[in-house]
C-alpha cells in the first residue's frame, strides 16, 4: 500500500494535525458487526475484518511525521490523525495532560462524525508500552489488530504482556486510596491523609457521585481500540467536562496524564469495571490472532518464553544502539569505562575489539529476531 507522507517541516501549513486519508469505503462500514464476545481462546474467525479504521497519533515536534505515516500499520481505506500537541497551532486549547488531551479533543472535535473504529496511541513507533513478542513495535499492532473483536468489545487496551498486563492492581484500604496510584509519583508528597484526601477531590472530579470501587487495575501505557457506539456512550457535555479538568488542575501534565492512563476503561465501560486485567495469552489470540494454545498445551509457558526473547532482543538493540554512538566520539577513559560497563569487561582492546562485540551483538539480534518471529507466524492464525 502507498501512503502518502508529509515532512515534518509543514507542520505550521497543517495546523498542527496531519490527517492522512487513504480512501474511504463507506460501505465496508456496514460489515462491522458480529456477536458479542470476550477474551478466549477460541480461534478467531475470518470474516467481520474489513471495517476501516482510524488511528489518532499523539506526537511532538520532535517526531517525524514521514515516518510514522510510514509505521503507522494502517491499510487501504484506514486513515491516519496525528495531532503535534506542542505546536502553537495545534487545534488542542493546551498542551497538557500528555496523551490525554490529543484523546479528547480528537473525540470532541469529532463526537458528531466520529469513525466506527479508532486506535489512540503514542507517536513512539518503538517503545517499553508496546508488547515484546510484537518487537515492543506499534505498526505490528495496527496491522494485526483484529477488528471485529474491537467491535464486540467497544474498548479495548492494546497491552498484552504479562509484565503490564495489571502492572498497577491496587486495593482500597479503610481510607481509600492515595492519589499517587492515580497521578504517577513515585512517592506521594505530604501526609498520607492528604494523599487520601487528594485522591478523594480527582475522583469526585473525574467521576462525579460514582463511588469508588474496592480495586483498581489496568494496563499501563494510555494506548487502547475504541468504537463509536462505546464513545458515543459517554455523553459530550462529559468528554468536554474532562478536558476542562485537565486545563484547571494543578497538577503537573504528566501527573495529570497519569490519571487518564489509570482510568481510561472506566470512563468508556464505567466503574463496576474497574480491574481490566486480561489473561496474556487470551489477549494475544483474541486481539491479535496469535494464539500459542493452537501450537502448545501450556500457552501461558510458551508466552512467557517469546516475551523473555523479545525483552532480550530490545534490551540486546539498545545496548547496541549506545556501543555506535560511543564508537565515534573520541576516546576517553569515561567512555571506556562506559563500554566496559555495558559490556561486563568482555570488549577487546581497541576499536577492533568494539567492533567484533557489536558483530556479534548483531548475529544474536537477528538470530534470536528470526527464531521469535517464526515462534509467533506459526502461533498466527490469518483472519484478514
Amino acid at each position: 500500500m502507498s501512503i502518502p507522507t508529509v515532512g515534518p517541516r509543514r507542520r505550521k501549513h497543517i495546523a498542527g494535525l496531519l490527517v492522512l486519508s487513504v480512501s474511504i469505503l463507506l460501505l465496508l462500514r456496514n460489515l462491522c458487526w458480529t456477536p458479542p464476545a470476550s477474551f478466549s481462546t477460541e480461534v478467531p474467525g475470518q470474516s467481520q475484518e474489513d471495517c476501516p479504521l482510524t488511528v489518532i497519533l499523539a506526537a511532538v515536534q520532535r517526531d517525524n511525521l514521514t515516518v510514522l505515516a510510514q509505521q503507522s500499520g494502517i491499510r487501504l481505506g484506514d486513515d491516519l490523525v496525528i495531532y503535534v500537541a506542542d505546536d502553537p497551532n495545534a487545534p488542542i486549547p493546551m498542551n497538557k495532560g500528555d496523551e490525554a488531551m490529543v484523546y479528547l479533543s480528537y473525540l470532541i472535535d469529532n463526537y458528531d462524525a466520529l469513525p466506527e473504529l479508532m486506535v489512540f496511541m503514542h507517536a513512539g513507533r518503538t517503545s517499553w508500552h508496546n508488547n515484546a513478542i510484537l518487537h515492543f513495535k506499534s505498526e505490528p499492532m495496527v496491522r494485526r489488530l483484529r477488528r471485529s473483536f474491537v467491535r464486540d468489545q467497544g474498548f479495548v487496551n492494546l497491552l498484552c504482556d504479562e509484565s503490564f498486563r495489571c502492572a498497577n492492581l491496587f486495593k482500597a484500604t479503610d481510607q481509600g486510596y492515595p492519589s499517587y496510584i492515580l497521578t504517577r509519583e513515585r512517592h506521594g508528597k505530604g501526609s498520607l491523609e492528604s494523599q487520601y484526601d487528594k485522591f478523594q477531590e480527582i475522583w469526585d472530579a473525574i467521576f462525579p457521585s460514582q463511588p469508588i470501587p474496592l480495586s483498581l487495575g489496568c494496563p499501563d501505557g494510555a494506548q487502547f481500540a475504541l468504537t463509536r457506539q462505546t464513545a458515543r456512550g459517554v455523553p459530550l457535555d462529559r468528554l468536554k467536562a474532562l478536558r476542562q479538568w485537565i486545563i484547571d488542575t494543578q497538577l503537573k501534565s504528566f501527573q495529570a496524564g497519569g490519571v487518564f492512563e489509570r482510568t481510561w476503561h472506566m470512563i468508556f465501560q464505567g466503574t463496576s469495571n474497574s480491574v481490566a486485567c486480561y489473561i496474556p495469552h487470551e489477549c494475544f489470540c483474541s486481539l491479535y490472532g496469535i494464539c500459542f494454545g493452537t501450537i502448545s498445551s501450556s500457552p501461558d509457558t510458551l508466552l512467557n518464553e517469546a516475551t523473555s526473547s523479545g525483552n532480550e532482543i530490545y534490551e540486546m538493540s539498545r545496548k547496541l544502539g549506545r556501543m555506535r554512538y560511543l564508537g565515534d566520539q573520541s576516546p576517553s577513559s569515561v567512555i571506556d569505562s562506559e563500554l566496559a560497563g555495558i559490556s561486563k569487561n568482555e570488549i577487546g582492546p581497541g576499536k577492533a575489539g568494539l567492533l567484533e562485540y557489536m558483530a556479534m551483538l548483531e548475529a544474536n539480534i537477528t538470530r534470536q529476531t528470526l527464531d521469535l518471529d517464526a515462534l509467533v507466524g506459526k502461533a498466527s492464525i490469518q483472519t484478514m
